[in-house]
C-alpha cells in the first residue's frame, strides 16, 4: 500500500483541486485583503499629495497652521491617508480639518477613507468580489466557482464578509444614520455663528464630513462645542450605536450558530 503523499509535494494546482472551493477562497482573500488595505492607503496618499501640489491654499495651510513649523507634504499625505483609513482621528494639523473647511477635495478623500476602512468595509469587499466574479471569463470555471462560493457562503471564508441580505441591510443603515446626522447638522445650525462665513456648498460638504467622521473616526471640520445641542445629541446617539449594524450582521450571518439552532429544533 502506498504511503500518503505529503502536502508539500503537491503542486499548486493539485492543492487547489483537493482543497476545494473553500481553500481557493481563502487563498484569494489572503491576497485581496492586504491589497485592499495597502491599495487604499497608498492610492489616497498620492491623491492628497497631488491635491497639495495643485493647491496653493493647502501649501499655505501646511506651512503656517502649526506653531512648531511647516508640515512636510509627503509625510502629511501618507499620515492622513493611514489615519483616516484606520479611523484614528489623528492629524498633523493642530486644528484637525478646520483649516480645510472650504476645501472639498481633502474632505472627500478623508470621508471615503473613513468609510472604506470601517463602516463600508464589508460592503466594498463584497462588491469587489462580485465585480471579480462578473469580470472573470467563462473559460476559467474554477475561478468563477471560487468567487461564487465566496458570494454564496461568505462567513465560511471571512468574518466581515456578509451575505447579500445582510450587506444590503448594512448599506441601508449606513445611509440612514448618515442622512439623519447630515440633516440635523444643516437644519439645526444654519443660523448659528459656528457656520458664519461658510457658503452653502461648504456647509453641505462640511456637514456630510462631520456626520461620517463623528460616528467613526473623530476628525473635526468645525467646533463641535459650538453646535446646537440637538445636533450634539444626534452625534452622541450615532456614536453609541455605530458598532451595532456590523455586529448584528455578523451575528445574523454566523453559519455555525444557525446550524446549531436548527439542530436544537
Amino acid at each position: 500500500m502506498r504511503e500518503p503523499i505529503d502536502k508539500s509535494q503537491l503542486t499548486r494546482e493539485q492543492r487547489y483541486r483537493i482543497g476545494g472551493a473553500e481553500y481557493r477562497a481563502l487563498d484569494i482573500l489572503v491576497k485581496l485583503v492586504p491589497a485592499y488595505y495597502l491599495g487604499n492607503v497608498i492610492l489616497f496618499a498620492f491623491f492628497f499629495r497631488i491635491y497639495i501640489a495643485c493647491s496653493t491654499y493647502a501649501q499655505d495651510v501646511l506651512r503656517t497652521t502649526n506653531a512648531t513649523g511647516p508640515i512636510d507634504p509627503w509625510f502629511f499625505s501618507f499620515f492622513q491617508s493611514l489615519s483616516a483609513f484606520n479611523n484614528l482621528g489623528i492629524m498633523l494639523c493642530d486644528a484637525s480639518m478646520v483649516p480645510f473647511q472650504n476645501a472639498p477635495a481633502p474632505l472627500i478623500f478623508t470621508m471615503l477613507l473613513i468609510l472604506f476602512g470601517n463602516t463600508a468595509y464589508a460592503i466594498n469587499l463584497r462588491f469587489i468580489i462580485w465585480s471579480m466574479y462578473k469580470l472573470t471569463p467563462l473559460s476559467r470555471p474554477m475561478r468563477r466557482e471560487t468567487l461564487r462560493y465566496m458570494l454564496d457562503h461568505p462567513r465560511r471564508c471571512y468574518t466581515t464578509l456578509f451575505p447579500s441580505t445582510q450587506t444590503r441591510w448594512l448599506l441601508l443603515t449606513l445611509v440612514v444614520i448618515t442622512l439623519v446626522e447630515w440633516v440635523s447638522f444643516l437644519a439645526l445650525n444654519y443660523w448659528l455663528p459656528v457656520l458664519d462665513g461658510l457658503n452653502w456648498g461648504s456647509r453641505i460638504i462640511d456637514g456630510l464630513f462631520q456626520s461620517i467622521s463623528t460616528r467613526n473616526a473623530g476628525f473635526a471640520v468645525i467646533s463641535l462645542m459650538d453646535l446646537n445641542p440637538g445636533t450634539q445629541l444626534v452625534y452622541i446617539v450615532a456614536m453609541y450605536i455605530s458598532v451595532y449594524p456590523v455586529a448584528i450582521s455578523m451575528r445574523n450571518s454566523n453559519v455555525y450558530q444557525v446550524k446549531k439552532k436548527k439542530k436544537n429544533r
